[in-house]
């Protein structure tokens, strides 16, 4: 994962997935993704589980993902939210602007 914030969460993505990494100082059922520019999230998913997780996006395009299960993993959940295009190549087209 990127640099895990205060042993908390931390993130790595693969094309149109972000995974959270929930380790084991992460508290709660769950989880706020912050903002995602317009990149549009078709899925979320426990990846241990495959469970499909409920997701919101707000109007600050924060994403925020309900009913994680810590009990299964609670050394590191691992969520998945897959998106409708790549992530990378959007932050790449932000970051040339």
């Amino acid at each position: 994962p990127w640099q895990p914030k205060d042993g908390q969460y931390g993130f790595c993505r693969k094309l149109d997935t972000v995974y959270i990494h929930l380790l084991k100082g992460y508290v709660g059922s769950a989880f706020t993704l912050p903002p995602v520019g317009p990149l549009r999230p078709i899925k979320a998913y426990d990846v241990f589980t495959k469970q499909s997780l409920s997701f919101v996006v707000n109007p600050d395009r924060t994403v925020v993902i309900s009913g994680i299960d810590r009990a299964t993993n609670p050394a590191d959940t691992i969520v998945a939210v897959r998106f409708d295009s790549d992530v990378m190549a959007h932050a790449v087209k932000r970051s040339a602007v």
